[in-house]
């Protein structure tokens, strides 16, 4: 905030992050013992799961600092949010986590009713659906905890789902390095989508 985005060293330490990364892919993939073999990505039709990971990660690790900062938000105050205490808020954002343990729980279930790719979809949707609901009805506690929990239920399904499409297709000497990749890309997505929404709010 003090030096702006504009500012030289903020560009330039983006463009020494994005050089070095492309880097270390050229290196790893002329090396015959790589630390990370971004080989296996074409190996095993790869690359769609690992950008469907990538928006898994940017929708769910990037909307917990938005609906963190409504759900605590005085409305009074700032003309939007439901103003809720720490500890009730707290509770209110566990319900997103209940969702979504209970459709990771089963999503092996929803994956054999729809097959991998429509459970993917379907997860997607209900994800989806939860944030317009959110959008169009967010004035109360319970239909907002009501969105949070099929927001939690998409994002279970998924977070069920996509790994073992992934590991599925790896090849099968290349299981754990796929598996590997796959948190990185959700992750990094995640972190980005999570500073750029709380910047956005």
């Amino acid at each position: 905030n003090a030096i702006g985005w504009g500012s030289p060293l903020t560009v330039d330490l983006v463009a020494g992050g994005a050089a070095t990364l492309a880097a270390f892919a050229v290196v790893e993939n002329r090396t015959i013992n790589p630390l990370i073999d971004f080989r296996v990505l074409t190996k095993g039709r790869l690359v769609l799961p690992m950008l469907i990971a990538a928006l898994l990660g940017a929708q769910s690790f990037g909307s917990q600092a938005p609906i963190s900062l409504f759900s605590r938000a005085d409305p009074n105050a700032y003309g939007y949010g439901l103003g809720l205490s720490a500890t009730i808020g707290g509770l209110l954002l566990s319900t997103t986590a209940t969702g979504a343990f209970i459709a990771s729980t089963i999503s092996d279930r929803i994956a054999g009713a729809l097959t991998p790719r429509y459970a993917v979809a379907f997860g997607a949707l209900v994800s989806a659906a939860a944030y317009v609901a959110m959008i169009v009805s967010h004035d109360g506690v319970l239909a907002f905890s009501i969105w949070l929990f099929l927001l939690g239920f998409g994002v279970g399904t998924l977070t069920g789902v996509v790994p073992a499409i992934i590991v599925s297709r790896a090849p099968e000497d290349s299981v754990g390095i796929a598996s590997g990749i796959y948190n990185s890309p959700r992750t990094g997505a995640g972190v980005v989508a999570g500073a750029s929404l709380a910047l956005l709010v």
